[in-house]
């Protein structure tokens, strides 16, 4: 921004004007600003085509500075003869704003005269030609807040004012097409799903059904509103060719007819069943699953009651060792693991230690049967000892233990947490809830 002092003389009458000027342009080039003077604009408009303007001082770092430069030129003035001075007022006497703010309430009051009705550009746009007008203006001319960040003030002003709004770009138009019943239209799919908790939508799988990603979702048809009224309310009907029917045998015998695997999960939850397994059993990508034997419609029927049987090369019987040494026989990993859940044990690990990818597991030792005979009851030594952790606390004393989760599983009153254990051992931590926690030596505990 550019801050100059200028004056205006007249050819044909000795009056003259000063005045400030803040242009983003040259001063040289603000050729078309000619004042704004008040008490004697018609004696100005009379003599306009005899006026010439002249520069006096640029320069300027700040408006205010350029506006006292232009109060100095008029009080000169009005020493030598006052009455040819075009000038009403000295700046920043009387009525002038000058180093003055306005009051909050006059602020208010200002604001609440323009807005709305009283705004002379209420409910009206501007014209191709003035839009174009003010782009060409604009073009190649940075804006004049480019590279000044916006103040944390500002920031948190535009955040609230934002909050809860969807970007028109972002905002769409849905139409719900229900079983039946008639077509529901709605914008925010988020919104919708709230509304109709008994439905159990999701918005993502609105949106899916809306872009063609599913056909259906939950027995509804979802479709952008362009696209539906593109369609003038000719709905093209499903073609179901990825729908299949199931046929599920029970490890009693008993045969079941499905159409939904889910459904049919949900509507047997004493079988215990899951419907991504249900679908892998049918495409052959797995045998079984809790016993049950699951195929496609189609394929059933080419088997005319000629069932398969399972063979279960890899199946092997396992032997469980607990910490307190009690031994434990088992087939299913999986299904020992359910019977016992206050072993807390997870079926992965117990595969793993009986494969050798793993010594113990939670304290639990396990191997295949085959290999547990040839060891006549004497197993062998574990090649890594889990290392004794010492905790410390002013009141409750000193403590050994070597399990974390065993520990905390049978101190309840303590309320540790394996993490902040974990987080003391390796640093992360001075204490935690008043204890400190290091590895003990065999020195220490004895």
């Amino acid at each position: 921004m550019h801050h100059y002092v200028y004056s205006i003389t007249y050819i044909d009458v000795p009056n003259i004007y000063y005045g400030s000027r803040s242009c983003k342009c040259l001063p040289e080039e603000d050729t078309k600003y000619w004042g704004t003077p008040v008490a004697f604009k018609e004696f100005m408009d009379a003599h306009a085509s005899t006026r010439i303007k002249t520069i006096i001082c640029i320069g300027f770092n700040t408006r205010e500075a350029a506006t006292y430069y232009e109060a100095d030129l008029i009080r000169e003035q009005w020493e030598i003869d006052k009455p040819l001075s075009l000038n009403a007022h000295i700046p920043g006497e009387k009525f002038c704003m000058l180093d003055r703010k306005h009051k909050p309430e006059t602020r208010k009051k200002m604001s609440d005269s323009r807005k709305a009705k009283n705004n002379s550009f209420y409910g009206q746009k501007h014209s191709p030609e003035a839009i174009r007008k003010n782009s060409e203006a604009h073009k190649g001319k940075p804006a004049w807040n480019k590279g000044i960040p916006n103040s944390l003030e500002a920031r948190k002003k535009m955040s609230v004012a934002h909050k809860g709004r969807i970007p028109e770009h972002r905002v769409k138009s849905y139409v719900g097409i229900p079983p039946t019943g008639d077509p529901v239209f709605f914008s925010n799919a988020t919104k919708f799903c709230r509304e109709n908790p008994e439905c159990g939508f999701d918005q993502r799988s609105i949106s899916a059904c809306a872009v063609g990603t599913l056909k259906t979702y939950k027995g509804w048809r979802f479709l952008l509103r362009e696209a539906y009224d593109a369609l003038n309310g000719e709905i093209p009907p499903l073609v179901n060719t990825q729908v299949k029917n199931f046929i599920g045998i029970s490890p009693e015998g008993e045969i079941y007819s499905f159409t939904n695997a889910k459904k049919f999960v949900e509507d047997n939850p004493g079988f215990n069943l899951v419907a991504g397994n249900i679908s892998r059993c049918a495409l052959g990508n797995a045998k079984t699953h809790r016993n049950w034997r699951f195929f496609y419609r189609e394929d059933y029927e080419n088997l005319n009651g000629d069932i398969p049987c399972v063979k279960y090369e890899s199946l092997k019987d396992y032997v469980g060792v607990s910490p307190d040494g009690e031994i434990y026989f088992f087939t299913n990993a999986s299904q020992f693991c359910r019977d016992n859940p206050n072993f807390n044990l997870h079926f992965g690990g117990i595969s793993k230690c009986a494969s050798g990818g793993l010594e113990t597991h939670k304290g639990w030792r396990f191997f295949f049967k085959d290999d547990y005979d040839t060891m006549n009851g004497v197993l062998p030594p574990l090649k890594k000892q889990s290392p004794v952790i010492s905790a410390n606390h002013p009141v409750y004393g000193q403590l050994y233990f070597s399990n974390v989760q065993q520990f905390i599983k049978d101190n309840p009153k303590y309320k540790w947490r394996p993490s902040g254990v974990s987080q003391c051992l390796n640093g992360k931590l001075i204490h935690y809830k008043g204890w400190k926690f290091a590895y003990a030596d065999e020195s220490d505990i004895g």
